[in-house]
């Protein structure tokens, strides 16, 4: 029997506190190579490096003012000449204006984590540090508390891993190198993260590099703060675009991901397109728009999106005589586990001629030259010379979502 393992980059931090994957035998090889490849899963609970949950608190906790609580406790085995832990936690505060402070304190011998404290500004948040337990190759009780100024605080999840392991092993974005991320068949990326003095109609960097977005008309740069990092994103407004080149291939498979935030719900707008009645994205006046050549399908999705949402383009290539023809595919993808298809055209596709973000191209029949985004946000593009699967785009999406990282810089 198989056993299907978590996509790359997908380390357990959305896991219910408390919850923990059954710990299945691990004979594939040392444990660096599983960790290497993402498998935490495998990695910690097969060869026993990680926490085994003992005492769970109640999912949500009153807490008022000054009063500390103690909401779960973990046992920790670790590997011998682990002298630390990492920690993730995402929580949910009742009151998105409450200070939320985190604690750790080992049982054994009394050592305490300095306490973190979550700034208020929005309910759902997101937290990692490091905390050094100095207990090596011994079972250690580990007891987590929450703190908060105002309101009641919910843990969404919690894990911790191996420090040690994860200085080495652990990467902050999607894919730990370039050369990773082109292993995968990333390629291109444009992660519109140039900072605020780049000035208007920046250059967008690719990062592999390969070939980069011009920007026309008065493309400007904004950003906010997610996990404590600056996030930046490019601002369309009226007639503002990118352009590049980018052949999407007519007869192999390949994925496009945007993450947008269009702002106008009325009339026809495009955010993507890969040239004259090719593969197009965009919306109109009922909903989000696939297009392939002449043929459109629509998602009946509420315009503009609350945030930046993070959307597929999936082009699966089945040749003449298959018995079939190819498919293209749109999903959104929501950071919490659920990748959903929201339309899907079955068309053959002739190859693109380049790419354009937040315009179409002359002649198009849904979207031409004259159909701009006109205004929205747009904090990445990519492109994989491969169909990503379901839990692909949900390990991407949630990086991005949570963790304010990038697929790879």
């Amino acid at each position: 029997m198989t056993v299907q393992r978590p996509a790359r980059g997908s380390f357990p931090d959305l896991e219910p506190a408390g919850k923990i994957a059954p710990s299945l035998p691990v004979l594939d090889g040392h444990v660096k190579d599983l960790v290497e490849s993402q498998n935490w899963a495998a990695a910690y609970l097969g060869r026993m490096h990680a926490t085994q949950p003992f005492q769970t608190g109640p999912a949500s906790v009153p807490l008022g003012d000054t009063t500390r609580r103690h909401l779960l406790t973990y046992l920790v085995i670790p590997r011998v000449h682990c002298t630390g832990l990492e920690w993730r936690m995402r929580i949910k505060a009742s009151d998105a204006a409450a200070n939320i402070t985190i604690e750790f304190e080992c049982a054994e011998n009394g050592e305490a984590m300095t306490p973190v404290v979550s700034a208020g500004g929005v309910a759902t948040r997101y937290e990692t540090g490091d905390w050094d337990i100095m207990r090596e190759d011994q079972l250690s009780t580990i007891h987590v508390y929450l703190t908060a100024s105002a309101g009641s605080v919910e843990i969404l999840s919690l894990s911790l891993a191996d420090r040690d392991l994860a200085a080495a092993d652990l990467h902050f974005d999607y894919y730990a190198t370039t050369a990773t991320a082109a292993g995968d068949a990333l390629a291109r990326y444009w992660p519109m993260q140039e900072d605020d003095d780049a000035g208007v109609d920046a250059t967008a960097d690719d990062a592999l590099p390969i070939g980069d977005l011009t920007a026309h008309n008065g493309v400007t740069i904004d950003s906010e703060v997610v996990n404590v990092d600056r996030h930046y994103y490019r601002v369309l407004g009226t007639s503002d675009y990118l352009d590049g080149a980018l052949a999407a291939n007519a007869t192999a498979d390949w994925t496009q991901m945007i993450v947008v935030q269009p702002n106008l719900a009325v009339g026809t707008h495009c955010f993507l397109s890969n040239g004259t009645d090719k593969v197009a994205l965009g919306s109109s006046g009922t909903g989000v728009v696939l297009a392939v050549g002449g043929a459109i399908n629509t998602w009946a999705a509420a315009l503009p999106f609350a945030e930046l949402t993070v959307l597929f383009i999936v082009f699966h290539y089945i040749a003449a005589g298959g018995g079939a023809t190819s498919t293209t595919t749109l999903y959104s993808a929501d950071g919490l586990g659920t990748v959903t298809q929201r339309a899907q055209i079955t068309a053959a596709i002739n190859t693109g001629t380049g790419i354009r973000i937040g315009r179409g191209y002359a002649a198009d029949s849904t979207f031409d030259d004259s159909v701009y985004m006109d205004d929205g946000l747009v904090s990445g593009v990519a492109h994989w010379i491969k169909g990503l699967s379901l839990m692909e785009m949900n390990a991407v999406a949630r990086h991005l979502r949570y963790r304010g990282a990038l697929l790879v810089r």
